[in-house]
């Protein structure tokens, strides 16, 4: 390797030379190669000339033969340009976002210009099952091909699929939206609790109306028992109004206005009041009366009495004087008739004796 490396430095001196050289003959081409480009691009530079006068002319004279074919079409009324169609028109490209919860929302409406008008003040009109707007921001303009949102922002009060319908000019588009309500559960709990409460009261206002009916009764019943002793018992302290009476009213009124505590309170203190009373009647002491005092508090019976009595004795008098006048007027119509038979049964003997007679005193 180290001869190797001694012989390239020995051959040095000849490569040297032999490069410059070379290099020598490489720039002599190329100033060769250069000047020939340079007489070439004059040649073709002439002959372009030429050409770009000769279509320079030729185009001079297809202008001035296009200008008089154009003032012969304006003369005429023709050739002029045909203006575009305005087409108005609209899309609704996107509706974000389509999920809710029960109150307050807000959401975007995505509008893409598909005619070749501008638009101008896009305002939208929303309606939907509980929902209700409140704000709506408008698109102020709206180029061809262009996409812009309307911003609405408004209630929603029940939860469920909702069908909105928005209507932008004359146009209406649909979207269903979901809404759910986060206390739906909670409702649904508090209005079965609700239930179950507004049944439970109404037993509890039947079981008491069953009581209030229980006490009328009795409290009838006993006033029926203070009619019949207040004659002869002593019950001047026995006041079945002032007390029994008001707490069966009180008891009413309490049910008819669903207040259940105070009415069992009432019906309540009317029950020991009903008890209270009627022991009071029952051990009430009979009054003792004089002879006198019973005569005169029993005078109608007694005038009655005499008075039937009175009627008797009229009646027996007046049969009796009608049964002897009867007998009087019989005696007087049968002695003619006594006096007629007498006779008969006189001749009768008479004529028996005469009969019996007679042979004797034939003999």
């Amino acid at each position: 390797m180290a001869e190797k490396y001694d012989n390239y430095s020995l051959n040095g001196s000849f490569i040297s030379p032999f490069i410059s050289f070379t290099s020598g003959i490489l720039v002599i081409l190329a100033v060769v190669l250069a000047l020939s480009v340079s007489v070439f691009a004059q040649d073709a530079g002439s002959a372009g000339q030429t050409e770009n006068t000769t279509d320079t002319a030729d185009g001079q004279a297809s202008g001035q033969a296009d200008a008089a074919d154009n003032i012969d079409n304006i003369s005429s009324g023709q050739g002029q340009p045909d203006e575009p169609e305005q087409i108005t028109d609209f899309d609704m490209t996107a509706f974000v976002p389509w999920e809710f919860k029960v109150g307050d929302a807000q959401f975007s409406i995505q509008i893409k210009n598909t005619g070749n008008v501008e638009l101008k003040n896009l305002v939208c009109i929303v309606t939907g099952k509980g929902f209700s707007a409140y704000d709506i921001v408008p698109i102020d303009s709206l180029k061809p091909d262009e996409k812009s949102y309307l911003l609405v922002m408004g209630n929603l009060k029940e939860a469920g699929n909702i069908d909105l319908t928005i209507k932008i000019y004359d146009r209406e588009f649909h979207q269903r939206i979901k809404v759910t309500d986060p206390m739906a559960k909670v409702n649904e709990e508090n209005e079965q609790k609700s239930k179950e409460e507004e049944q439970k009261k109404a037993r509890e206002l039947n079981a008491l109306s069953g009581r209030l009916e229980g006490l009328k009764a009795n409290y009838t019943a006993l006033k029926n028992i203070y009619d019949e002793k207040k004659k002869d018992y002593d019950i001047a302290g026995i006041d079945l109004d002032a007390d029994l009476k008001k707490f069966i009213q009180n008891a009413e009124s309490n049910i008819i206005a669903g207040d259940i505590k105070q009415a069992n309170i009432s019906l309540t203190l009317g029950s020991e009041e009903y008890t209270n009373q009627r022991s009071s009647l029952e051990n009430a002491k009979q009054i003792k009366k004089s002879m006198l005092e019973s005569i005169k508090n029993n005078i109608l019976i007694f005038s009655t009495i005499a008075a039937s009595i009175i009627t008797l004795i009229t009646f027996y008098e007046v049969m009796k004087r009608k049964k002897e006048d009867v007998s009087k007027k019989l005696s007087e119509t049968k002695i003619p008739r006594l006096s007629f038979i007498g006779r008969l049964k006189g001749s009768k003997i008479k004529g028996g004796r005469n009969a019996k007679t007679k042979p004797k005193g034939k003999d």
